[in-house]
């Protein structure tokens, strides 16, 4: 019998989120043959006027939703939902055009659920001056919910290809990868993260606890976790860094040894210094206090990295002071992991 994960234990099993998403691609390789494809990648091309020139992508905030709802940062909540779909259509290779939501409430409060609107506006002109939110759906959900304050946002990002976007064909020994900071978990991992520290149950004593300041941190432990998500779009095209880089990886769900080989042809991997860049404190903490060890924390977490970029040969920066050299790209032997690591954190 195989170890259960503190992942597992929290609730969430990512085996089986890849299992499914192999069953679902088996399904729609029968219903459409060749279109399995796009089963699995950041985003999937869809035909408009017979041609493969629209690209699209859905995703949701995750449990990150009840801590924000409890605290009401709806303006975080909002910025980091449309971070999940806008992020991860452009890695794909498209220019984000529009995102729609959905948001679900179990009792609507006009006045301060705008906040979540707000958020995914800032979120859209982040990702792209042209990018519009262009409408969505608000539902009301008696029931549906285990206490009356709670909400959940999905978005969908709509967007067209990218002429200068790499891809996989791109990648060769000796590139560089860059690395993008985050600012904290973003929207993943709080399963774990909400049974490490104790969040769960009570709202009194969740907020309670959101509101303790740690010495670790030097802040309170909801302003540790509750950082709104990075979208490093506008940064990566106005330095024209996209005219050197092969390839990117938007590291959500999987973390970097998830993310980091969807962008990896079989024979090559990366090899990481984590020397070379800083992750929030928030990392450390919780891998302390949950006895979580490496590998799970590289496989759940960001690990301070919101993109990580794949530079062409003859890479040079344009002026972005966010950009980091974190690592390169080896030839890989066998079945060696296509992500590995050296040297240790700085926190």
């Amino acid at each position: 019998m195989t170890q259960q994960t503190a992942y597992e234990s929290a609730g969430v099993n990512i085996d089986a989120g890849e299992h499914f998403v192999r069953l679902i691609r088996d399904r729609i390789q029968a219903a459409w043959p060749g279109a399995e494809r796009e089963i699995g990648g950041f985003a999937g091309q869809f035909r408009l006027g017979g041609k493969y020139n629209g690209m699209a992508c859905t995703d949701g905030s995750g449990t990150v939703a009840i801590l924000c709802a409890l605290t009401e940062r709806w303006e975080t909540l909002g910025q980091n939902a449309a971070a999940m779909t806008l992020v991860d259509l452009f890695v794909a290779g498209a220019r984000p055009n529009a995102l729609l939501d959905v948001l679900d409430v179990a009792k609507l409060n006009p006045e301060k659920h705008i906040g979540i609107i707000d958020g995914m506006i800032t979120g859209c002109k982040m990702a792209d001056s042209r990018c519009m939110l262009i409408g969505g759906e608000t539902a009301e959900l008696p029931d549906m919910f285990a206490q009356s304050w709670m909400v959940n946002v999905n978005t969908t990002a709509i967007g067209t290809p990218r002429y200068d976007n790499g891809s996989s064909e791109s990648v060769g020994a000796g590139q560089i990868v860059c690395g993008w900071p985050s600012n904290g978990f973003g929207s993943n991992g709080f399963s774990l993260v909400r049974k490490v520290f104790g969040l769960r149950g009570d709202p009194a004593d969740m907020l309670n606890k959101l509101d303790e300041v740690w010495s670790d941190l030097g802040m309170s432990l909801a302003d540790a976790i509750l950082q709104p998500t990075p979208i490093w779009i506008s940064e990566i095209e106005n330095n024209s860094i996209g005219v050197g880089l092969a390839a990117h990886a938007h590291i959500t769900g999987g973390g970097l040894v998830g993310n980091i080989p969807r962008i990896l042809p079989p024979d090559m991997k990366v090899v990481l210094d984590r020397s070379r860049w800083k992750r929030p404190p928030i990392f450390k903490l919780t891998q302390k206090v949950g006895d979580i060890p490496e590998e799970e924390m590289n496989r759940v977490f960001n690990q301070g990295l919101m993109m990580v970029s794949i530079a062409r040969q003859g890479f040079t920066r344009h002026g972005s002071q966010f950009c980091q050299d974190i690592g390169v790209v080896e030839a890989r032997k066998g079945n060696e992991p296509q992500v590995q690591f050296i040297g240790k954190f700085q926190s």
